[in-house]
């Protein structure tokens, strides 16, 4: 009877073609490559893979895992005339609950979430979509919204929130390395009104720099010039909306310098750099 030998490879992550398109993992045993096409539901390549292969025989077993995504695998029948095989592996999005509260620990009443589309973010970011009544919060900024991942704090989120007439809407994006690979709690924290003095825990999104800021806007502008989906276009007006009124609150504490390198980021004859440019005259007016 044959012996059938089992080999364990752990291997290190090779990116090719540093693009969106492809992602492209290295795996080798023996004199056979394999090249690993890692993606998850939605076609996003994932670039921070890693990645296992088991041979027996003529076949290979190849397993995949990356940061706050499921593990998967395939198999690869091996042919004697050949040494370089190419596979691909789909991972899953893992488990994930998301629970409304106030700093105060009670539950948002009517807050709504949607967790169900990931088809707008990078393979390395998870996003979701809250609505909740304004009543309670009219104050509400995104320095007083909090986002924890598994009870610790999310890793720089990016949050925008924007007015939705008696609600707010909310989109939160984290890193995919703060979740966990089968099950996930993310909780956002909102302050209700009125703000307390002296918040107990600084909001992550606090440290947020105006050039930061300005970078994001006109990413997601140039995204909605370059999109006709209805959907994707109300997400990144959302996101717009958010970003415009953080930067016009930013602008009366900068210098002249740092004022125009906020317009050059944004474009000065963007709608939010026209606002700016009248905000400039009108403060150089009233010195």
């Amino acid at each position: 009877m044959r012996m059938v030998r089992w080999s364990l490879f752990a291997l290190s992550l090779v990116l090719v073609g540093v693009t969106a398109a492809q992602a492209d993992l290295y795996l080798s045993h023996g004199q056979d490559t394999f090249s690993v096409r890692v993606t998850n539901r939605h076609f996003k390549p994932i670039y921070d893979a890693r990645g296992m292969v088991w041979v027996s025989g003529n076949s290979a077993r190849i397993e995949v895992s990356a940061p706050g995504y499921r593990s998967g695998a395939t198999t690869v029948f091996l042919n004697p005339n050949t040494h370089y095989y190419y596979a691909t592996v789909t991972l899953d999005d893992p488990s994930v609950w998301v629970a409304v509260k106030t700093t105060n620990g009670t539950y948002v009443e009517g807050a709504t979430t949607n967790t169900y589309s990931q088809s707008m973010y990078w393979g390395d970011e998870y996003g979701l979509r809250v609505s909740f009544p304004k009543k309670g919060f009219e104050k509400l900024t995104e320095r007083q919204i909090e986002v924890r991942v598994n009870y610790l704090h999310a890793f720089v989120p990016k949050v925008y929130l924007s007015d939705a007439g008696p609600r707010w809407n909310l989109e939160v994006i984290i890193k995919r390395r703060d979740l966990r690979d089968l099950t996930n709690t993310i909780e956002i924290l909102l302050t209700p009104d009125p703000e307390p003095a002296t918040p107990a825990t600084p909001a992550p999104t606090a440290a947020i720099e105006p050039m930061v800021l300005a970078a994001d806007y006109q990413a997601n502008r140039l995204a909605l010039q370059n999109t006709d989906d209805a959907e994707t276009r109300d997400v990144l007006t959302g996101r717009l909306e958010s970003l415009a009124r953080r930067i016009r609150d930013a602008v009366n504490t900068l210098d002249a310098g740092e004022t125009a390198r906020l317009l050059k980021k944004v474009g000065i004859d963007s709608p939010l750099g026209r606002e700016i440019r009248t905000m400039q005259s009108f403060n150089d007016l009233h010195r």
